[in-house]
């Protein structure tokens, strides 16, 4: 007897139902934000500073408070797309992280 794998399932129902773009976009952004305690332990608000906001593309924004910390994400994005590949699930279908960009907000 041969078992499916769960994402398997479910990106073939959220294909079926139109929605595999918004659901490769959430897995996407919650492979980030997973990530942020590992990126910056030290920094325990670095979770409630910076946020996955959108994935489009292959590129996932980052919605960061200032210049600071976008320079700290630019700075470890090799970092940030390793872990964000390995956090994603490896079935078809899933998304493709190629780039990251961070977005400003006040």
């Amino acid at each position: 007897m041969t078992f499916t794998p769960l994402q398997n399932l479910m990106n073939k129902a959220a294909a079926k139902h139109g929605i595999i773009g918004e659901f490769k976009a959430i897995q996407a952004c919650e492979a980030f934000n997973s990530m942020i305690p590992v990126l910056f332990p030290k920094i325990p608000s670095a979770k409630s500073q910076i946020k996955a906001k959108f994935y489009k593309d292959h590129t996932i924004t980052i919605q960061v408070p200032s210049s600071a910390w976008a320079s700290e994400i630019m700075m470890r994005k090799h970092q940030i797309l390793e872990g964000v590949k390995e956090n994603l699930p490896q079935t078809k279908g899933s998304p493709k992280i190629k780039d990251i960009k961070t977005k400003i907000f006040s």
